[in-house]
């Protein structure tokens, strides 16, 4: 319901990432019929870090990370000052409502935590 033009297979261009060799960048992409389109979180990062003069994230990354999460990664590439945090991906959190909490994103918590601290 989050994300209905994925799942109704509509073509509509959105911002965040796009598969290129395998791995998963900053930039547009074009949504066609798979339903799959965003990463999974089975697969791909569930939490991205920022600050400290690093991000994970990019401006483009809205469908990702949603506006809070891809503005604080811009924010830090731009070289402002960002307090170090993370982001969960919009993916990870409708994951979390439907199957609760797994594992592999609780270790993955973990590790931002460290960073953060």
């Amino acid at each position: 319901r989050l994300l209905p033009h994925l799942a109704q297979g509509k073509k509509t261009k959105t911002h965040g990432y796009i598969r290129r060799g395998g791995q998963w960048r900053c930039g547009r992409r074009y949504v066609g019929k798979r339903a799959n389109a965003m990463p999974s979180t089975s697969s791909s990062k569930n939490v991205y870090f920022f600050g400290r003069g690093r991000a994970d994230g990019c401006a483009g990354d809205k469908a990702l990370l949603g506006g809070k999460g891809a503005n604080l990664a811009e924010m830090v590439r731009l070289g402002l000052p960002v307090p170090p945090g993370f982001t969960l991906t919009t993916r990870a959190c409708i994951d979390y409502f439907h199957t609760g909490p797994t594992p592999a994103l609780w270790r993955e918590v973990d590790d931002a935590l460290r960073d953060v601290e």
